[in-house]
């Protein structure tokens, strides 16, 4: 059947004109706002933007009415595997092993040195370093077998119990989880 586009100036006017007109009749009205935007400027995947950005304190780039395209990318991404070993109770993280990008490694906590493992004293001191390479390394993603639900989460649990900094981002600040 045909159908006919209307436009509103407001975002915020679509929910309006969706009641007025009846929600069997309207179609992709509960497209969000930002979405709708990229859909009708063709913009699926890469974006090209033209404006001056403005560097915001933690790195950022922040750009204001900049102009938006498509854009073909081929991104090369950097991948990084993080697997953390705890005690059953998650209190105490007693070894991490980073694969992924060229790396294979393991740091543990170890009074002595460990054959084919980066030994660390104390759990402080293996998080420091796990931190750091993880830093050094800078994958585009970090991955593993539940590494949001556990090992992210246990990881900035027991940073934020010894006082060790856990800033993996590009962006400065300690890690944050959005439910």
């Amino acid at each position: 059947r045909e159908v006919l586009r209307v436009e509103t100036k407001l975002p915020g006017d679509v929910a309006r004109l969706r009641e007025r007109l009846g929600g069997n009749v309207v179609l992709e009205a509960d497209i969000r706002f930002p979405y709708r935007y990229l859909i009708d400027l063709g913009i699926k995947s890469g974006v090209a933007i033209e404006g001056e950005p403005e560097a915001l304190p933690n790195g950022v780039l922040c750009f204001r009415n900049p102009q938006l395209a498509p854009a073909a990318v081929q991104p090369k991404l950097r991948f990084l595997s993080l697997d953390l070993e705890t005690t059953p109770d998650a209190s105490e993280i007693l070894s991490g092993a980073l694969a992924g990008d060229g790396v294979e490694e393991v740091h543990l906590v170890a009074a002595q040195t460990v054959s084919g493992a980066h030994a660390h004293r104390d759990e402080a001191g293996l998080l420091r370093a796990l931190v750091a390479r993880i830093v050094a390394l800078d994958p585009d993603v970090l991955l593993g077998w539940n590494v949001v639900d556990f090992d992210l989460r246990v990881l900035a649990a027991r940073c934020a119990a010894l006082g060790v900094a856990c800033e993996l981002g590009r962006a400065a600040g300690a890690i944050t989880f959005q439910e």
